[in-house]
């Protein structure tokens, strides 16, 4: 009985977790694609600001499934069949990380004081649109694997 409870705390736990991601990666996007309307820096600042708070939400993701009780810690344990699908998610998430580090010194960069560079709307867009594609696939693959993870094949005859 405990550990349907249990399972039952994490499952809800993982909802909400994974639901704010997509309420982030969701924000985030809606910036992407508003219109500078003449004025790039606001543009670029509520990019940056939302940017950066899918960075925190992504940052609860990986520290969520990658601890030591984590979801992806409990399934390797007890389906080590999957340990090759745990790590490419967990090298996604370096690779998620990084893609969203970069793009915030990007931006950081062309807002800072004194840049006389014109701002790089079109860049900022496609490089954005290419990390929220990081995150639909991963999100696609993580939910393949927590369902591959309670699937068990009990072979013909059941």
């Amino acid at each position: 009985m405990g550990e349907n409870v249990l399972s039952l705390q994490i499952r809800e736990e993982l909802a909400h977790r994974r639901s704010a991601l997509k309420s982030a990666m969701s924000r985030f996007e809606l910036a992407l694609a508003r219109p500078t309307g003449g004025e790039p820096d606001g543009w670029l600042r509520l990019t940056l600001e939302r940017l950066e708070d899918l960075r925190d939400r992504v940052r609860d993701h990986v520290r969520i499934n990658e601890a030591d009780d984590s979801f992806f810690a409990d399934m390797a344990r007890s389906r080590p069949e999957l340990n090759a699908a745990i790590a490419r998610l967990s090298r996604e998430h370096a690779k998620i990380l990084e893609n969203i580090d970069s793009l915030t010194s990007t931006l950081v960069r062309q807002l800072a004081p004194g840049n006389v560079d014109s701002p790089d709307v079109t860049g900022v867009r496609a490089r954005g649109t290419d990390l929220l594609l990081l995150l639909i696939h991963h999100r696609q693959r993580s939910a393949d694997l927590a369902w591959e993870s309670v699937n068990l094949d009990f072979g013909s005859g059941d």
